[in-house]
């Protein structure tokens, strides 16, 4: 076994194809937010969180987005003589541009949030984390811990053997 991976204890063991893994399960807000900034429109941030659900709908507005586009632009131009129709397909047209505009920004605005709200909010919703989180912090201070004297006792020792060999 390699010393410098990390076993993955959540898969089976006995299978050699899940040996020497590292764990895949952490999530980084930095890693979400630039996702969300940079591929909001697809919903990349969501798919990386394991929010299927938000993901498809990003990939829908945009996806669906972008073949309405085409399909409107080849409409309009076979429809040039009647006047109704590219009208119609303009418009068409225009709103599909929307759907793909309010994706790209609803994934922008997401992204900034979670690099904002950082690992704290990405713990307290149940994604785990590379750093602890401690969320309260204790009202009254802790009591000093007991200290040993045996370790005084040779400190002192040692203070002493030093300021002897100084003279």
């Amino acid at each position: 076994m390699d010393p410098n991976t990390t076993p993955n204890t959540n898969q089976p063991t006995g299978n050699p194809a899940f040996q020497n893994t590292i764990p895949t399960g952490i999530k980084s807000s930095v890693a979400a937010g630039l996702l969300g900034i940079f591929l909001g429109a697809f919903g990349a941030h969501n798919w990386y969180l394991g929010e299927n659900k938000k993901g498809v709908i990003h990939v829908a507005l945009t996806g669906g987005g972008f073949l309405l586009i085409m399909l409107s632009a080849v409409m309009v131009a076979l429809t040039a003589q009647v006047p109704f129709m590219g009208f119609f397909f303009g418009f068409l047209m225009f709103l599909s541009y929307i759907a793909i505009m309010g994706s790209g920004i609803w994934g922008f605005v997401e992204g900034i949030i979670i690099l904002v709200q950082g690992d704290t909010a990405l713990a307290a919703k149940g994604y785990t984390v590379a750093a602890p989180v401690a969320y309260a912090q204790p009202t009254t201070p802790a009591a000093p811990a007991a200290e040993n004297t045996e370790d005084k006792v040779a400190e002192k020792e040692t203070k002493a053997d030093d300021k002897k060999s100084d003279k």
